[in-house]
């Protein structure tokens, strides 16, 4: 961010002081005149820029949807984030929707391959729906088009989302634009590297475990997964203990908040109070409780803890107080209960297809990975599944009380520094890659079983140039309280001008 900061006068110093003393964020971000917008890529404009560049008739937005395309057609053969495009749809949407008053009106996006959008195929990455176009929206995006947004097409996930990497059989491996040698994560592994590689300035994602936390976190970008209730409806049917929830990745937070306003339940019977747009930090000083070790007790890579404690340490110096602490439950109860409820998952999918065909799926249908689960599944007793959630209703009881005594709390992401290709994929060993994914996913899960809100935020980077997110959470339905500290980090260690090696 120092060039842009410099583009405005503006110091380091003075942009954070700004900041900190409650001035809005937005005011501070660069504003180009029309001979200087030529290029307008998510390298140098966030998606608020980008509408207002299109609001005020600086650019157009078949400018912007050309860019981004031209953008993905050349970061796609060496990360692979796309698993389909409607790139003429988008062209012809463009000058329509450029005229809109939505927040996003006229920016290029990208919808995860989980959820149903009108006229792509509908996948969720899995050779079972190969082909498949979808055929209905939902409230959500429903949302996402009142925004504005030109959809592009599909970005890469792992099989259903069952696993922290995107390495599908049906779409192939997705690559980190940090290091090609790495994942970038799951299961929002398209959407995240698309971003990092600035193809867009944000892109929808989900989470279900720790599927926006995981993927913003290896590849250097905001992820907020929001409290359980907030989002309009994204699905006609929820699963039984559906820990899901719909958001995005992005490069600004102030865009992500932005998106949060557009996609939260403002009804009379919304379970939370709605929190309209954050746009900038609060003027309170919090409590935030410092959490190293994961879930079992065990400790992260050196280089995760030594980050994870340097982002306590700019918490201190801008005026919080941060004390270390512990989870304060069982880790093994917990992810036996989430692995109930996650095999359930695969086994849902394995009966529909039986119901489908008449047959049970086999390898040329879902991947071993999936199989696997839904066979742990079914050799659960039958009482394992209300167990598993009597025990997520107690805990999400429990849950906000933890926060008496503290307003955040901050932990790792993730156990490890990255994922190399392969380490985590759907084709190895069912017992090594249940223990890899269980050890290296072991810090986001709690989350999506309490229902509370938790963030990524890009402020280190290991020895060999991988990022390392550090995760920030709060009592249900404080996204308020979440998004005010991070802009206030933002400003105090920006992320936006860190470049990967693959940019498009």
């Amino acid at each position: 961010m120092q060039s842009s900061l410099s583009n405005l006068g503006l110091s380091r110093r003075s942009f954070v002081a700004g900041v900190l003393a409650g001035a809005s964020t937005i005011a501070m971000w660069p504003k180009f005149p029309g001979a200087m917008a030529r290029d307008l890529g998510a390298d140098k404009f966030d998606a608020i820029s980008m509408a207002n560049l299109v609001q005020s008739g600086e650019a157009t937005s078949r400018e912007l949807v050309e860019q981004a395309i031209s953008r993905l057609k050349e970061v796609q053969p060496v990360i692979n984030v796309l698993s389909a495009e409607r790139f003429e749809a988008a062209l012809k949407e463009a000058g329509k929707k450029g005229t809109q008053n939505g927040p996003f009106a006229g920016v290029p996006f990208l919808m995860k391959d989980l959820l149903e959008y009108p006229g792509i195929p509908f996948q969720n990455g899995s050779r079972m729906f190969s082909g498949h176009i979808g055929e209905r929206g939902s409230d959500y995006v429903t949302q996402i088009e009142k925004a504005g947004l030109v959809v592009l097409g599909k970005t890469t996930t792992p099989e259903f989302g069952l696993s922290c990497t995107t390495e599908p059989v049906l779409t192939g491996i997705t690559r980190n634009p940090w290091n090609t040698e790495f994942s970038p994560g799951g299961s929002s592994g398209g959407s995240a590297a698309a971003v990092a590689a600035r193809v867009v300035p944000f892109a929808h994602a989900s989470d279900g475990g720790g599927s926006i936390r995981i993927p913003a976190s290896m590849t250097g970008l905001f992820g907020l997964k929001p409290s359980r209730g907030r989002n309009v409806q994204a699905r006609k049917q929820g699963l039984p203990g559906d820990l899901s929830v719909e958001h995005c990745v992005s490069l600004s937070v102030r865009d992500s908040a932005r998106y949060l306003a557009m996609t939260e339940r403002v009804d009379e019977s919304a379970p939370l109070k709605p929190i309209n747009f954050v746009s900038a930090p609060a003027s309170k000083r919090l409590k935030i409780k410092l959490i190293i070790s994961n879930f079992y007790g065990e400790d992260p890579d050196t280089e995760v803890a030594n980050a994870v404690r340097e982002t306590a340490r700019l918490c201190e110096s801008l005026g919080h107080t941060v004390e270390e602490g512990s989870w304060g439950f069982s880790g093994e109860e917990l992810i036996t209960h989430f692995m109930t409820v996650w095999t359930s998952a695969a086994a849902g999918v394995a009966g529909l297809y039986q119901q489908m065909s008449g047959k049970r799926p086999d390898e040329n249908v879902l991947e071993p990975w999936t199989l696997k689960l839904a066979e742990e599944f079914s050799q659960k007793p039958k009482e394992a599944m209300p167990q598993a959630l009597a025990y997520f209703k107690k805990i999400a009881g429990q849950y906000d009380t933890w926060f008496n005594d503290m307003d955040v709390m901050l932990s790792p992401v993730v156990k490890g520094k990255g994922l190399p290709i392969g380490q985590i994929a759907p084709d190895v060993d069912y017992q090594t890659l249940r223990r890899d994914i269980l050890d290296f996913a072991s810090y986001t899960p709690l989350h999506n079983i309490t229902g509370g809100p938790a963030m990524s935020v890009p402020l280190n980077w290991s020895s060999n140039n991988l990022p390392i997110g550090s995760q920030f959470a709060a009592a249900v339905g404080e996204e308020s309280m979440l998004l005010s500290l991070a802009y206030e980090l933002e400003a105090a260690k920006p992320w936006f001008n860190k470049l990967p090696p693959v940019t498009a």
